[in-house]
């Protein structure tokens, strides 16, 4: 890909996604493990559901040791749906990012300075279904250094 000849992107089915999240490769790479998931919330709440907890879990151990040499930052950003005002919706991503850096810290024993919190309110979607819309987006850089 280059940007004289043109871009190419492709789009993924999140279920495919979610099924190559926990495959491994056939050839010992650690090809497709991913460095980003979404955490999704019920409607108004920024508490973590056992499914959020549980997916949190799993990623976790599907990361592996990846993140054991603690270079890297994570990112995390909160989303609401469009239902509520945007200074409600923007508070409540905010407030669903920070629970999910807490998580982070408190079971990866993170410094607060390598978690990047943001809150988008509902002006990023990321499709027509808003229960989806309710997410925290995690993805960890790890460090090139």
């Amino acid at each position: 890909l280059s940007a004289a000849g043109g871009w190419t992107f492709t789009m993924l089915p999140l279920d495919l996604l979610a099924g190559l999240l926990n495959r491994v490769a056939s050839d010992g790479s650690e090809w497709p493990r991913s460095t980003s998931m979404w955490v999704h919330f019920d409607h108004a709440t920024s508490d973590l559901t056992p499914e959020a907890l549980e997916a949190l879990d799993g990623w976790m151990k599907a990361l592996g040791d990846m993140t054991a040499s603690g270079t890297g930052r994570w990112h995390v950003t909160g989303h609401t749906d469009a239902s509520g005002t945007p200074a409600i919706n923007k508070a409540l991503s905010l407030a669903r990012a920070q629970v999910v850096a807490t998580w982070l810290q408190t079971h990866l024993g993170l410094a607060s300075a390598s978690v990047e919190v943001r809150g988008m309110g509902g002006g990023a979607p990321c499709c027509e279904d808003d229960g989806l819309n309710r997410r925290v987006e995690v993805l960890w850089v790890p460090s090139l250094q």
